[in-house]
């Protein structure tokens, strides 16, 4: 469960003051569908979430499974060089 509900179309991010890596696409129980930029879409548990404020999705990455660890991580490789 959520102790504050995140909201659709809020932006995702793993660092506060880094890039969001994605957007919440849908809200459920227990967890949230994110999009991931350049990677598609993924759940995320409700435990991960960290914060919700200011419109924004503060979410911890660590304990998350390697693929989608891996998704976060890379979601702005397209945009490098």
């Amino acid at each position: 469960m959520f102790e504050e509900k995140p909201q659709v179309e809020q932006e995702v991010f793993a660092t506060e003051g880094e890039p969001p890596f994605g957007a919440v696409q849908s809200v459920e129980n227990d967890y949230i569908v994110v999009y991931i930029e350049n990677a598609g879409v993924v759940s995320i548990d409700a435990s991960h979430v960290i914060k919700v404020h200011d419109g924004k999705v503060l979410v911890d990455i660590a304990g998350m499974p390697e693929a989608v660890r891996v998704k976060i991580l890379h979601a702005h490789d397209a945009e490098d060089g």
